[in-house]
């Protein structure tokens, strides 16, 4: 008999007090619960689920949560475009308001065959890497795409290829999600306007004649561009670099023209 209250005595104590834990927590359950939005199931149906942290949140569902408490707006999912932000606007009861689409550009066009290479580089293909070899990387230009690929393993969607030695962006297939502008250890991608395709094809702030050296594409900072833009649309930096204001470009194409570099560029390859 002792032996049972002994082997009982112990299994109602666990039970007794895993009813106590368990009303505990069902009262606080009622009492700090919270209802749900139901928008915020309908935003998160609404978008395309790539859960790619674009829209500055963590995930779709996090983004839902943002729109439907105000803190985000409908146009804030760079993938879902145009459509997804009017369903989104839909179903919060609001005004679209503008979405602009971007896509990526790499600010560089030095191909291996366009620039010098100080030596040749044997190891991880990984863009950091490779800059954190001696002399900031085999390439004379400090400031250029290394060509390593880190871009193009960051994209979730193909939209990033490399090719001599060479980071380019396909903009049919770009979702503007700014991974690959993440990934790039020298800061050379940056997302632009994608109907607005005159842009400047160089990053490196040095004076003409070590541009010259390193890169036969480069940006000597001569100002024919902006001498030749009729809108205002093109300035040059107090680092010898020309840089496009997309809302005034008119896309005449006048600067790519005339540059003698020809590091402005039309990037749809005209």
């Amino acid at each position: 008999m002792e032996i049972l209250i002994y082997i009982a005595l112990p299994a109602l104590v666990i039970g007794a007090l895993s009813l106590i834990f368990g009303g505990v927590l069902a009262y606080a359950g009622s009492v700090f619960y919270v209802d749900e939005d139901p928008r915020v199931a309908e935003i998160t149906a609404a978008l395309p689920g790539a859960s790619c942290g674009a829209c500055g949140e963590p995930g779709c569902g996090a983004f839902a949560e943002a729109v439907a408490s105000g803190l985000a707006a409908p146009t804030g999912c760079p993938i879902g475009g145009s459509k997804t932000a009017a369903l989104i606007a839909e179903i919060m009861g609001v005004r679209q308001g503008e979405f602009r689409r971007k896509t990526a550009f790499v600010r560089c066009a030095g191909a291996e065959s366009l620039t010098s290479w100080r030596y040749s580089y044997f190891g991880l293909s990984d863009c950091a890497a490779m800059g954190d070899m001696p002399g900031g990387g085999p390439k004379t230009c400090l400031y250029g795409c290394l060509g390593c690929g880190s871009c193009k393993t960051a994209c979730k969607f193909n939209a990033v290829n490399v090719s001599g030695g060479l980071a380019v962006i396909d903009m049919k297939s770009c979702a503007s999600c700014g991974l690959c502008v993440a990934a790039c250890p020298r800061g050379l991608i940056e997302l632009v306007p994608d109907d607005k395709l005159i842009r400047v094809a160089c990053y490196s702030p040095e004076d003409g004649s070590a541009v010259k050296a390193a890169c036969r594409v480069g940006c000597i900072g001569c100002g024919i561009c902006v001498k030749s833009c009729r809108y205002d649309a093109i300035h040059m930096s107090e680092d010898h670099l020309a840089s496009v204001d997309y809302d005034k470009c008119a896309h005449c194409g006048a600067c790519a023209s005339r540059c003698p570099t020809k590091s402005i560029v039309n990037a749809a390859g005209g």
